[in-house]
């Protein structure tokens, strides 16, 4: 699918943030993919839900993470959110304990209101 901006992809909308006009996101650190004033395109399952902007990010080891951050981007406990990306990223031969990660907090980016028109009062015709 053709969107706007570079694509965020969800397989899944944990804790049912996606439709949160913010919310974050836990990724491996990407220094070219994310950075603060980034806009992306939001994807779940192939499907464009909305468009973001990156508004801050935090880079954090996996030894950081705490109920704070696992609850609320994913809506699980810190083992469970360390399991989760241990399946995730099963493939990617990484060291997960080891890399870098971001935690990523993006904002939707509202389509801009366009006025409305005003209607134009027609000047009243005097009866005499």
């Amino acid at each position: 699918m053709i969107t706007l901006y570079q694509q965020l992809d969800f397989s899944y909308n944990w804790n049912n943030k996606l439709a949160c006009s913010s919310f974050t996101t836990f990724r491996l650190m990407n220094a070219q993919k994310y950075q603060v004033g980034k806009k992306l395109s939001v994807m779940l399952q192939g499907r464009h839900l909305k468009d973001v902007e990156i508004i801050q990010i935090k880079v954090l080891k996996l030894e950081q993470i705490n109920p704070f951050i696992s609850y609320l981007d994913s809506g699980y406990s810190v083992p469970e959110f360390k399991q989760l990306l241990k399946t995730m990223y099963k493939n990617k031969n990484i060291d997960l304990e080891s890399a870098s990660w971001y935690l990523i907090l993006c904002r939707e980016i509202k389509p801009e209101k366009t006025p409305k028109k005003q209607k134009v009062k027609q000047p009243e015709l005097a009866l005499s």
